[in-house]
């Protein structure tokens, strides 16, 4: 008969192995912690019932439970207990005994979205885009008539709307994607009641290939006749979408995003002039319907173009209010095709009337048009600054900004000419999300 103590001895070996066996279990997964069927099997609709906690027994009046500290004495050391209560909120933190909620996802993945949208109020600044020549109808001492005023079309301030999206990730690498559309029209009317002693000669911009024309023409001036319309018609519109990668650090309390490239540019101007005149007159001592008198001048300058570009972004929080100031700044080259196409059109058709005899009706048209193109580069600088306000929102933060804008596109010309840049400047208003 063996002795009782091995008995004892492998009861103590058992236990130790057990409690060995529990430690080395594998770590469960979120889907197990989740979906497990408190039945044993997975899958189940919801997560497992915690279990249900051991009540003590109640004790007889005026008994102490083993181990209760006396009153006013302090509590005695459990380190075994603050062990195992460290643990267990490790052991949550990592492997999330809190069924996970979709919505943190993206947190978990360190990948963030982020997109703004808003307007700019600007106006461009040509260094030069005529309207028309005004000068003296007759030229003292001279053999061609003298200019004085040259008349610019005047562009107003307008909305136009910008868009971004873009993702990052917790490195501070990310994507984005930005969008800019300009569409504005400026115009000029002269008509009769501009000059109603007719003492102004109105000359439209000379194109190459097609020239211009002058306003009252020769059969107006020839019969007499001023009921004149012009219209000059101006156009501009700018189609722009940068794709970007970027790369975010941190200076201090400042923010600086760096970013480069590429840059797709579509510019299109145009000029366009129509003038009309009709009426009775006389031809010495024969009557004249002038039924049309007609001019009209088109030209077109189109650039499309693809580059690089890269940008400078600021941000620097003001303490703790919310508010911050933030800055841009870009540069961007663009390669591409330039094209500038024109016609003039003339429509003359006059009557006659004898002062015995049939009517006699003529017409004359003449139509010329030209059209040119080469390959061109093109500049462009860009600037913003102003004020953001921020706040939280769950796990992201919703901003606007409004700010000051500015940039210049060298050598964009305008819609009768190739020379000369163009200019924007106002302000900017943006609201947006990073999620």
């Amino acid at each position: 008969m063996r002795p009782s103590y091995y008995y004892v001895f492998a009861a103590l070996i058992l236990g130790w192995l057990a409690g060995s066996a529990r430690a080395i279990d594998p770590v469960p997964s979120l889907r197990t912690l989740y979906f497990q069927d408190p039945a044993g099997g997975h899958d189940a609709a919801g997560p497992v019932a915690p279990p249900t906690p051991m009540v003590p027994a109640a004790l007889p009046a005026g008994a102490v439970a083993a181990g209760t500290p006396a009153p006013g004495s302090a509590a005695p050391a459990d380190p075994m207990g603050d062990n195992i209560a460290a643990s267990q909120v490790a052991y949550e933190g990592k492997y999330g005994f809190v069924p996970p909620d979709h919505r943190d996802m993206l947190a978990r993945c360190g990948v963030h979205f982020f997109a703004d949208a808003g307007v700019y109020l600007m106006e461009p600044q040509f260094e030069g885009n005529p309207a028309f020549l005004a000068s003296p109808l007759k030229g003292v001492g001279h053999a061609a008539p003298l200019p004085f005023h040259l008349d610019e079309f005047d562009y107003d301030l307008s909305f136009t709307p910008r868009a971004t999206v873009g993702v990052a990730n917790d490195s501070g690498w990310g994507l984005r994607t930005s969008w800019w559309f300009f569409d504005q029209n400026a115009s000029t009317l002269v008509s009769h009641k501009t000059d109603p002693k007719h003492t102004l000669l109105f000359s439209s911009v000379a194109i190459p290939g097609v020239g211009g024309f002058t306003w009252p023409g020769p059969a107006a001036q020839q019969f007499n006749v001023f009921n004149n319309m012009l219209n000059f018609g101006s156009h501009l519109k700018l189609d722009v979408w940068d794709w970007e990668a970027f790369r975010e650090v941190h200076a201090g309390a400042w923010c600086l995003l760096f970013s480069a490239g590429a840059r797709y540019a579509h510019v299109s101007q145009n000029y366009d002039v129509t003038a009309s005149n009709a009426g009775k007159g006389k031809l010495g001592t024969l009557s004249v319907n002038l039924l049309t008198d007609s001019q009209e001048v088109d030209a077109d300058h189109h650039f499309d173009g693809f580059g690089p570009t890269g940008a400078l972004d600021l941000h620097r929080p003001l303490g703790a209010s919310g508010f911050a100031v933030y800055g841009t700044a870009r540069t961007s080259v663009l390669f591409g095709h330039t094209k500038i196409g024109a016609f003039r059109q003339t429509v003359l058709i006059d009557q006659v009337v004898p002062l015995k005899g049939k009517a006699t009706t003529a017409r004359r048209t003449t139509f010329l048009s030209e059209e040119t193109g080469e390959d061109d580069v093109l500049p462009v600088e860009e600037f913003e600054f102003g004020l953001e306000w921020a706040q939280a929102l769950g796990r992201g933060r919703i901003f606007v900004r409004t700010g000051l804008v500015a940039q210049v596109w060298f050598d964009a010309g305008n819609a009768t000419s190739p020379d000369g840049d163009l200019g924007f400047l106002g302000g900017a208003l943006t609201a947006g999300i990073d999620y």
